[in-house]
């Protein structure tokens, strides 16, 4: 300010002189007269310079090339005090309600655009690179192939449509800030604003919003990379799978359904389904053109280098697991045996030894504790993302157990049908000779001779009936539906009818 300091110590020597009665010139006197004036002139100029740093630190630093216009213009404001204006002036009064309202107008310009700035453009800019754009559980729901990619698709449809109108509020918040900026009323002094700065703005933000949508492309993908693989960080993770896979038994061969192959190809179309998001998100500039020849952001995204190592680590997901995937399935590989030895092979070299009925027994009891150890598996597995169940294949090892079972219990069966057939016959016989009329000495002699033909077979037909119930017991045990009704009667009554 154009405002000699010196006047302040003029006024405070002019007091100390006249406090001690030395006479002051003239002059002196005005000055000491207009003390409290000049004081106030001197506050409120202070106060002006203060209030104009305070303004100017509020800009922004992506906006100050902008207003470089606009502080010209109040510092053209401001330049009267600087050149023209002196103590002695009249028109001071005039001067700071001028500079005051320059600097109110100034600062509420700030304000507002730094509203648009803060609340329609960063505000909406933060929102949106935070879009998660896939749908993955946190629990341990699981689903279908199918499933996973339908739920993904209706996900991302409607983050697609989020996507899309809030590029348009960011779109249409920068040029309201242009707006704002340029209808700002400068002095005819003040060289305009450049054009160029206006463009260098809205590119700013443009690719502000690119930014954006690239981060949260790449933090979704990241997302479904880091809960399909887990963190490469983090070795002791435990990962909640979500894909539903079963475990066959395919003839001789342990399979999955869906295949590894067709896990894989749902996560590539999940992930397609993830970039191509953006494609309806159209760059900026763009709104005189028809909507279908409009450039989306997508054609920058799919480019990007980052986001095509993530892919790329996608599309081969499934491999990480694919050891221990075949790992758990050659577990089974100890019950091939049931498919690769053939039943009839194998029972004919077991009756070519004379099994006894233990031998069955030891057979059959093999059987059951194989049929036990598979109850024992787990219905569920989970290796990585997958969560195999397992129930499909236990029930094909316990058919191949049952045809094993089958097969030397009807042998067991057999045997045990025959000598029970044989012991009926044999009792029948004896039967019809002691329960014939006794009409002369003759037939008289013929009952005599029975009997004691009943005597001396006693104990034999007695021993044979143990090892007959015995293996009628061992199939009660194992299988007891194989026994018709009319052979249990037969077994129920053998004792008596001997007796």
């Amino acid at each position: 300010m154009n405002f000699d300091s010196e006047i302040l110590t003029l006024i405070r020597e002019a007091k100390c002189l006249s406090r001690i009665g030395i006479d002051i010139p003239e002059s002196a006197k005005i000055v000491l007269l207009l003390e409290e004036k000049f004081k106030h002139y001197n506050s409120e100029l202070h106060f002006v310079l203060r209030e104009y740093d305070r303004i100017v630190g509020k800009i922004r630093p992506n906006t100050k090339s902008l207003l470089i216009p606009h502080m010209e213009d109040l510092e053209y404001k401001l330049r009267p005090g600087m050149v023209t204006l002196t103590w002695t002036s009249m028109n001071i009064d005039g001067y700071l309600h001028h500079v005051h309202q320059g600097l109110a107008k100034l600062e509420q310009l700030i304000i507002n655009i730094n509203d648009i700035m803060e609340n329609r453009i960063e505000n909406n800019l933060k929102s949106l690179s935070k879009t998660v754009l896939v749908n993955l559980p946190q629990d341990a729901q699981t689903f279908t192939l199918d499933e996973f990619v339908e739920m993904q698709e209706v996900w991302i449809r409607d983050e697609s449509q989020k996507l899309k109108s809030k590029n348009y509020e960011v779109e249409g918040a920068v040029e309201d800030l242009i707006q704002t900026i340029c209808s700002y009323q400068l002095d005819q002094h003040v060289e305009p604003i450049s054009a160029e700065e206006i463009q260098k703005l809205s590119k700013y933000y443009n690719w502000s919003m690119y930014q954006a949508l690239l981060h949260a492309t790449k933090y979704s993908l990241n997302q479904m990379k880091e809960r399909i693989c887990g963190r490469r960080n983090a070795p002791k993770q435990v990962l909640k799978p979500f894909f539903e896979v079963d475990v066959h038994l395919d003839g001789d061969t342990c399979t999955l359904r869906p295949t590894l192959e067709e896990v894989q190809s749902a996560i590539n179309r999940a992930a397609s389904h993830v970039l191509k998001s953006t494609k309806n998100v159209q760059n900026w500039n763009q709104r005189d053109l028809p909507e279908d020849q409009r450039e989306p952001f997508y054609d920058w995204i799919a480019k990007d280098k980052e986001i095509v190592k993530v892919i790329l680590l996608l599309t081969g997901s499934i491999q990480g697991t694919k050891n221990n995937v075949r790992k758990f399935l050659d577990s089974f590989e100890k019950y091939n045996w049931l498919w690769k030895q053939k039943i009839d092979d194998s029972l004919r070299k077991f009756n070519m030894k004379n099994p006894q009925l233990e031998d069955f027994e030891e057979k059959l009891k093999e059987f059951r504790s194989f049929e036990e150890e598979i109850n024992l598996i787990l219905p569920h597995h989970r290796i990585g993302a997958l969560n195999m169940k397992t129930e499909s294949v236990k029930q094909g090892l316990k058919r191949w157990i049952e045809q094993w079972k089958q097969a030397y219990s009807k042998d067991l069966h057999k045997k045990a049908k025959t000598l029970l057939e044989h012991l009926t016959d044999e009792i029948k016989q004896i039967k019809l000779k002691t329960e014939k009329p006794v009409k002369d000495i003759d037939s008289l002699g013929s009952v005599m001779a029975a009997l004691e033909e009943i005597r001396k077979k006693e104990s034999e037909i007695e021993l044979q009936f143990k090892p007959v119930q015995e293996m009628y017991l061992l199939l009660d045990n194992y299988l007891p539906e194989m026994i018709e009704k009319d052979e249990t009667d037969v077994r129920s009554v053998i004792d008596k009818d001997w007796v």
